[in-house]
């Protein structure tokens, strides 16, 4: 009798907290899989493709772990793409962010737009 909420959102905390062994299990080697995601999601980032601005915090460079924080543009790239005037990087990055919504929705339970 009960259903999940499902949504797209600004993220104040995203986590990189998986276990090691699930990491593993995927094929990746955990260390380096989570310094690969925090270049890749952080505006500080060494990860030159990556459009995402985001911004780390709670990092602990032992075990690699970190939590991220982003709007969803900024995640996505439109707000590089915005700074940086590119057109198609606007275009692409806005056809990102309607993916993921569209896939909240059709995930089932209960589709919800949510800011906060």
């Amino acid at each position: 009798g009960t259903s999940w909420i499902t949504y797209t959102r600004c993220h104040d905390d995203i986590g990189l907290g998986y276990d090691d062994y699930m990491i593993a299990q995927a094929g990746k080697e955990p260390y380096y899989h989570r310094k690969f995601l925090k270049e890749y999601y952080s505006f500080s980032g060494d990860q030159w493709m990556s459009p995402a601005r985001g911004a780390l915090f709670s990092s602990n460079p032992k075990t690699g772990d970190a939590r991220i924080s982003g709007t969803l543009a900024s995640l996505c790239g439109l707000e590089k793409a915005l700074i940086e005037g590119n057109g198609p990087a606007i275009d692409q990055s806005i056809q990102k962010i309607l993916m993921m919504q569209a896939h909240s929705i059709l995930l089932g339970g209960l589709p919800m737009l949510f800011y906060g």
